[in-house]
């Protein structure tokens, strides 16, 4: 199965995209907020820019753990992407949960089991392939229980005219053995097939 894959290309492209623009726009607002909180005047001179530069990257740690606005950007930054990583886990493993659900179904002989999603990315095709599947199961399904009841009469209709015929000439034991195993087997069958749930009678 070289060359499968479970989510289309065009998905994953878009998929990485968001995350690409949404970290660099995480970093972008962590640099600005940084900048912000200790940017100031470098002085008039060069002397003065020196001594001003080396007090900061002197300070900068002490600043950046001391200071209150850096704690609430840290705070807020975390937050941020706990939320995005909730919001993402719970938009993939979702849909995974519900078509794991009713696939469960459908293995359980349930082929009454509809699956949507409201998106339209790749576990909506997912969803829509598994219906059609379904769906050709049903039809299946509905022919098999079809063809065993018209197997079933031909059976009894059989079974009377051997009946009438061993009354005037003695029947062959073999023949209506043959006719009582496949009878039984027609009616195994048949509560096989009734067992599975198709929504149609």
């Amino acid at each position: 199965m070289k060359g499968v894959r479970l989510l289309g290309g065009g998905f994953q492209l878009r998929f990485w995209l968001k995350f690409c623009v949404l970290t660099t726009a995480g970093f972008m607002a962590l640099a600005l907020s940084l900048y912000l909180i200790t940017g100031r005047d470098l002085g008039q001179s060069y002397g003065e820019a020196i001594n001003t530069i080396e007090t900061l990257r002197i300070n900068v740690f002490s600043l950046i753990l001391a200071s209150v606005y850096s704690i609430a950007i840290m705070v807020l930054t975390v937050v941020f992407i706990a939320l995005a990583s909730i919001f993402f886990s719970h938009k993939m493993a979702g849909p995974i949960f519900r078509l794991t659900r009713d696939l469960e179904l459908l293995a359980s002989g349930d082929l009454t089991v509809e699956t949507s999603f409201r998106s339209s990315d790749q576990f909506a095709l997912m969803a829509t392939e598994k219906n059609l599947m379904t769906g050709r199961l049903k039809g299946i399904v509905t022919e098999s229980r079809g063809a065993l009841t018209e197997l079933s009469r031909r059976c009894a209709l059989l079974k009377e005219q051997l009946g009438e015929e061993e009354a005037g000439s003695g029947m062959d034991k073999e023949a209506a053995d043959g006719l009582l195993e496949l009878n039984r087997l027609v009616e195994e069958m048949t509560e096989r097939v009734v067992m599975i749930k198709t929504g149609r009678k």
